[in-house]
């Protein structure tokens, strides 16, 4: 099949949406524009609806190319209502990126929405973000992630954003798998442990990577505790 997309959206289907989603939005000031629509496409991609059916076959398809040895994940780019006052990426917006590779790990070892909707998810339980760079408006992000530790109930993972070879930000996260009715911690179920914990093993091999274990303030040259 080649580069050929599988998707039960025909090319009119596809671009009428776009068109619509276009005309919907058209009515907001930029900045707020692009956020909007951005919002709109997300929502529509996690509910696997018309254009963000699309949308998702694609991102799987392109996730399914991604080495799981490195835990290359998701690439971004920098809109322009995630610029600040200095002229580059506000602080949030770092969060929210590594949030977004972070969702994409879940996704990939089988704890997205349709997880979620059993009554089950991984809840974040303490985040360290380093800023080490800049990011300006329309520069493409790329977003991977080691897994640090794993067992069946807790995920530590360090998460790396880079443009090109530059490393801007990262992010050390201890997540906890929750039965959200009984609000407790509680084990994966054992198909998402199939698809972590090989990763996990995989991930055991590579070098920690610099930076985790730092605590806030720590200076640059200090080894990790």
């Amino acid at each position: 099949m080649g580069d050929e997309v599988c998707t039960d959206m025909p090319a009119e289907a596809a671009l009428a949406a776009c068109s619509g989603l276009l005309a919907a939005c058209a009515t907001i000031p930029e900045p707020d524009r692009a956020a909007a629509l951005a919002g709109l496409l997300r929502s529509l991609k996690d509910r696997d609806l018309g254009l963000g059916r699309l949308l998702a076959r694609l991102d799987r398809r392109r996730a399914g190319a991604l080495s799981t040895e490195t835990g290359d994940l998701v690439q971004l780019q920098v809109l322009p209502a995630w610029i600040d006052y200095n002229g580059h990426m506000t602080e949030s917006r770092y969060l929210f990126a590594c949030s977004e590779v972070t969702d994409a790990f879940l996704r990939r070892i089988g704890a997205g929405l349709d997880y979620v909707a059993t009554g089950f998810s991984y809840y974040s339980a303490e985040t360290h973000i380093r800023h080490l760079g800049e990011s300006k408006l329309g520069e493409r992000l790329m977003g991977r992630v080691q897994v640090l530790a794993a067992d069946p109930k807790r995920l530590h993972l360090f998460t790396t954003l880079c443009r090109g070879a530059d490393v801007v930000a990262t992010l050390e996260q201890m997540l906890l798998h929750v039965d959200m009715r009984a609000n407790r911690a509680c084990p994966a179920h054992p198909a998402v442990l199939a698809r972590l914990m090989p990763i996990a093993a995989a991930h055991a091999a590579l070098p920690v990577p610099e930076g985790a274990g730092r605590h806030v303030g720590q200076r640059r040259d200090a080894p990790a505790s």
